[in-house]
């Protein structure tokens, strides 16, 4: 064996001694790290449980893996089966989480309990400066059993996803859910499957992912505060209905505000609508009509729809001329 040879295996061993030796001491930094949070979080009246800790995935990743964990303070509790939380060695800025159902939530401001379950869950984080940046969420055949949606029974989705992105220029935040083929019941009776899509964004609503819910709502109802509607599509049989537009909010909870609603195939909404059990259609027919038959021209996904663009003063909607009604006050409960 060449003298070479030999210093490229010793090479190889030196290398792989060292990153093992790093590993390790990595893994050990994240238990103690985590092990301090738990208690630094219970001298601050939370309690947190992770059973069976340990620290997982070498030679590439660190896996702090809970065998059920759980989050307690005096006004709430949140659990889960199982939790794992992974970070790149070569890239901990990036966090993915993933949790087991069942998940349980119980708190002051919800009646009952809050109990979700899936096949797949998982979350992934994008740290800059210490904060959250970007942020992914979804899940696969989620489910959600709970007194506080009554009377909606058992709210279920194929597929779930939500995510966030902070703007490089402002603390304004970029906001996108994907709900697919949700399904419920309503007296006893199923309602249509529906499929939501949702990009919005919001003011100030970096301030949300760092927990400072008050300057957040100090952004978003000042002067220059907004919610752009970029999109919000429902397609609910072979009906589809997109609203698009800017909001805004008072300090006093009034919304303002310029939307359009445009509308695919009104006639199949009717009838998806009148499948609603105790929804009155009355009221809903004629404006089906009037934006069908007097809306503008407009397409949904390359299908022919009609629109019809609205205004909100002060709270108060109208289409053009004609008053629509008055929206009430929203209600701002702040927490920090």
């Amino acid at each position: 064996m060449s003298f070479r040879i030999q210093m490229l295996g010793l090479a190889v061993i030196v290398v792989f001694a060292g990153w093992s030796a790093f590993w390790w001491f990595a893994a050990s930094t994240v238990d103690e790290a985590s092990a301090d949070a738990i208690r630094n979080a219970g001298n601050q009246g939370m309690a947190i449980q992770c059973g069976d800790r340990a620290v997982r995935g070498w030679p590439f990743r660190l896996t702090l893996v809970c065998d059920g964990a759980s989050l307690e303070t005096p006004d709430h509790r949140v659990a889960s089966d199982g939790l794992r939380a992974v970070a790149q060695v070569y890239d901990p800025t990036h966090l993915i989480v993933e949790a087991d159902s069942p998940f349980e939530y119980s708190g002051e401001a919800m009646p009952g309990t809050l109990a979700a379950s899936w096949q797949t869950g998982h979350a992934s984080f994008h740290l800059r400066d210490r904060a959250v940046d970007r942020a992914s969420v979804a899940f696969s055949e989620i489910g959600l059993n709970t007194e506080a949606l009554a009377p909606l029974q058992a709210p279920k989705a194929d597929r779930l996803e939500v995510h966030v992105r902070g703007s490089e220029q402002s603390l304004d935040l970029d906001v996108a859910l994907s709900i697919r083929t949700f399904s419920a019941a309503l007296a006893n009776r199923d309602l249509p499957e529906a499929d939501f899509d949702v990009a919005v964004t919001l003011t100030g609503g970096r301030y949300l992912l760092v927990g400072q819910n008050r300057r957040f709502l100090e952004a978003f109802t000042s002067e220059t505060g907004v919610l752009k509607v970029h999109r919000a599509l429902l397609t609910i049989g072979d009906a589809q209905v997109e609203i698009s537009g800017r909001f805004s909010l008072s300090p006093a909870g009034i919304l303002n505000g310029d939307p359009t609603i445009a509308i695919a195939d009104a006639e199949a909404l009717g009838r998806e609508l009148a499948g609603i059990p105790g929804l009155n259609m009355e009221p809903i027919r004629p404006v089906l009509s009037a934006i069908s038959g007097f809306g503008a021209e407009a397409t949904i996904d390359d299908r022919p729809a009609r629109s019809v663009g609205l205004s909100i003063r002060d709270g108060y909607v109208s289409a053009g001329l004609i008053p629509l009604g008055r929206l009430p006050p929203v209600s701002m409960p702040v927490t920090e």
